[in-house]
C-alpha cells in the first residue's frame, strides 16, 4: 500500500474507487449518530496507516494503493445536507463519475448494527445522500448503509441522529465498524454483490 500524501493527493490513473465517509466536521458531531462514515472511514484511515489533507474548503482526502486498487478516501467538509458539494468538488478535481463512488453514511431506518450494502437507490431520507443524488442528478452510486437505531416514538428525528450513541451502543460499535471495513474490502476485491452477500445483515 502506498501514499501520496500528506500533500494535496494527486490520481495518476484513470480508475479509482473513490470511499466517501459522511457526517458533521467539528468536535461537536464527533460522536454521533450522523457521523457513523467518518467513524469507519477514521477506522480504515487507521488501520491503513493513511492521514487525510485538506484538499479544498469542500473535502480532506488521502489516495493510496489498497490491495492493489487505486483508491482515494474522501471526508467532505460541508455539513452532511450539503454532502452533494463536495462529492461534484470530488468529481470535477479528479475527474471520476458516479460510478467510481461508495457513500458510506448511517440509516435510522435499519436496527443498530445492520450493514447494507447497495448498488443504487434512493437515499432513504439520509439528507447526505439527498445532496448527493441531487447535486449529480442521480442514485446510480454504491453506498453502505450502516444501521444506527431509530428513535423512540415521537421523539425529534433530527436530535436523534446528532446525539451521541448510548454507552451500551458505543461498547457495540467497535465490531461493527471493524465489519464495515472488511465489507470495504471484499467491495475492492470481488465487487459490491459480494461484498453484499458476505456482510449485508447484523
Amino acid at each position: 500500500m502506498t501514499l501520496t500524501g500528506p500533500s494535496i493527493p494527486e490520481l495518476n490513473e484513470s480508475t479509482h474507487t473513490a470511499f466517501v465517509g459522511l457526517g458533521n466536521p467539528g468536535a461537536r458531531y464527533r460522536n454521533t449518530r450522523h457521523n457513523i462514515g467518518f467513524m469507519i472511514l477514521d477506522h480504515w484511515l487507521q488501520e491503513l496507516n493513511l492521514e487525510l489533507c485538506s484538499v479544498s474548503d469542500e473535502f480532506q482526502a488521502v489516495t493510496g494503493i489498497i490491495d492493489k486498487h487505486n483508491t482515494i478516501l474522501i471526508k467532505p467538509m460541508t455539513f452532511m445536507n450539503r454532502s452533494g458539494e463536495a462529492v461534484k468538488e470530488v468529481c470535477r478535481r479528479y475527474s471520476l463519475t458516479i460510478r467510481d463512488f461508495v457513500i458510506i453514511c448511517d440509516d435510522v431506518n435499519l436496527p443498530f448494527g445492520t450493514l447494507r450494502l447497495r448498488g443504487s437507490g434512493s437515499d432513504g431520507g439520509n439528507n447526505g445522500l439527498g445532496s448527493i443524488i441531487d447535486s449529480l442528478d442521480s442514485d446510480d452510486f454504491c453506498r453502505l448503509r450502516v444501521g444506527v437505531g431509530g428513535p423512540a416514538s415521537g421523539a425529534d428525528l433530527i436530535d436523534y441522529v446528532l446525539e451521541p450513541f448510548t454507552p451500551n451502543e458505543q461498547k457495540e460499535l467497535p465490531p461493527v465498524i471493524d465489519r464495515a471495513c472488511k465489507q470495504l474490502r471484499v467491495f475492492l476485491n470481488d465487487g459490491w454483490q459480494m461484498a453484499a452477500s458476505r456482510h449485508n445483515g447484523q
